[in-house]
């Protein structure tokens, strides 16, 4: 996406993260680029039930 990990692009802003590895928790987020070095927020899946019109909704996990 970058061209390179080394490129630093806007890394000041907060990074929401998509890893869907089923794990609520930023720890596990563990590969990054752009030039950031933590995660604001976390997708760590999607819900097969609910009330989204389309019957599924994005499972997220942000810092405090």
């Amino acid at each position: 996406m970058f061209g390179s990990r080394g490129v630093n692009i806007a890394s000041d802003l907060p990074l929401w993260a998509v890893q869907f590895d089923g794990v609520p928790t930023l720890g596990s987020v563990n590969t990054f680029m752009g030039g950031w070095t933590t995660a604001f927020a976390k997708q760590y899946g999607a819900s097969t039930g609910g009330c989204a019109p389309a019957g599924a909704f994005d499972l997220n996990v942000f810092t405090e």
